[in-house]
């Protein structure tokens, strides 16, 4: 069985770096990208089951990335989770309606973040309706 794909697209290189090592230790191949820019390009080449990235991104945040990702029939299925050290109820609802799946606050627990995806990837699965 294939391994699941993790996009993590965060301008802060040791976030990606730890980012990286706990999902690689959960099971999943992680790919990553400093800009939104550069994670376009490899959401277009990779096609990752997942993306995880930091709202605060330079250039194209990452809720205007999420809305560009859910407003494209090629990548609206995508499991899109903002990283974000606001996770008060103002920010909680920019972040979903710019089409993001769900969010994960930082600082992050390092020994469950990949049950947390786990957790998303399981719930979206459920959700995708069956066409046969």
């Amino acid at each position: 069985m294939k391994k699941k794909s993790i996009l993590v697209i965060d301008n802060n290189t040791s976030n990606a770096k730890l980012i990286k090592i706990c999902l690689s230790n959960g099971g999943y191949d992680v790919l990553i990208a400093d800009n939104a820019e550069a994670g376009l390009k490899i959401v277009n080449r990779e096609h990752p089951s997942v993306i995880l990235m930091d709202v605060k991104l330079s250039g194209m945040n990452g809720l205007q990335l999420s809305r560009f990702l859910k407003d494209n029939p090629e990548t609206s299925h995508i499991v899109v989770l903002a990283l974000t050290t606001h996770a008060w109820k103002h920010q909680e609802e920019k972040i979903l309606n710019a089409g993001c799946d769900g969010f994960i606050s930082q600082p992050f627990d390092t020994r469950t973040l990949s049950k947390v995806i786990d957790g998303y990837l399981q719930r979206h699965d459920f959700e995708k309706p069956n066409i046969i």
